[in-house]
């Protein structure tokens, strides 16, 4: 019998460097990622993912600042009207957060507190300027703010809800039940003294119950507060508290006589947005 040959023989020399070429770009392609991914020592590429992760982190924690304002009581004489760059008399300051944005008017709504708030009811003569975290503040408003109006407040939960005209990031609120214990990490972002924003790093101390607190306008009427370790100072009101996932978990209202801070608490919060 005659021998078979195989239909696709290597025997030929063309086949073979063929083949050969084809192992070698293989080879080559291979060595290509192999020295791709150990072009950096392991500890570099380590340091280089650490960066990657922070720079995400502090991004997280700058878009805390976006629902946050600043708020500042104006005074000024009805027969000039107020002007910009603003000259007249500054009053007092607090923060406030965005917590809703209706598309349709274009408005948003702005938590902060009553204690604020109330002066604008009976004063004609006042302004509540709005300025947003876009840029730090201290002391006057800037040309950028816009004007707020008081639209629903509660004494006893010490509690205000303001408009202004245009687009603020609103705020994400924790759910209702979201548990605060102590020793928990929270920061609190906000305009002490008129200087915006500032932010504080500090614990959740536990709870208070209403009637342990002998502060001026206190009410019994409410769910217990939040008792915070950090030092807090006038400007401070309506600051927004946030928890590690950044949503809102309270809002500040009171600084104790010698350290520490209250803040209202979540379950009110939603008590008073009717949520």
């Amino acid at each position: 019998m005659g021998q078979i040959k195989s239909k696709h023989s290597y025997n030929n020399p063309i086949s073979l460097g063929i083949a050969l070429f084809i192992i070698l770009s293989l080879l080559l392609t291979l060595q290509i990622k192999i020295n791709k991914n150990e072009s950096l020592p392991k500890k570099w590429t380590n340091i280089s993912n650490a960066t990657e992760i922070t720079y995400i982190s502090t991004r997280k924690k700058i878009m805390m600042f976006d629902p946050v304002v600043k708020l500042s009581a104006l005074s000024y004489e009805q027969s000039t009207g107020l002007s910009i760059p603003y000259d007249g008399v500054l009053l007092g300051s607090a923060t406030g957060v965005s917590v809703n944005y209706d598309k349709t008017l274009d408005i948003t709504s702005i938590l902060t507190n009553h204690h604020f708030c109330e002066e604008f009811l009976d004063n004609q003569m006042l302004i509540m300027a709005i300025e947003s975290s876009k840029k730090p503040r201290i002391n006057m408003p800037n040309e950028d703010m816009s004007i707020g109006r008081v639209i629903k407040t509660d004494p006893k939960l010490d509690l205000c809800l303001v408009q202004t005209d245009g687009y603020l990031k609103p705020v994400k609120i924790a759910r209702k039940k979201t548990p605060l214990i102590e020793f928990e990490s929270v920061f609190i972002v906000g305009g002490p003294t008129g200087i915006f924003p500032t932010i504080i790093d500090t614990y959740i101390s536990g709870r208070l119950a209403r009637e342990e607190v002998t502060l001026p306008g206190v009410n019994s009427d409410g769910n217990s507060f939040i008792f915070l370790s950090g030092l807090i100072f006038p400007g401070h009101s309506g600051s927004p508290v946030f928890n590690k996932k950044y949503e809102l978990v309270g809002l500040i209202f009171a600084q104790l006589e010698s350290y520490g801070a209250l803040a209202i608490s979540l379950e009110d919060i939603y008590i008073f947005l009717e949520l």
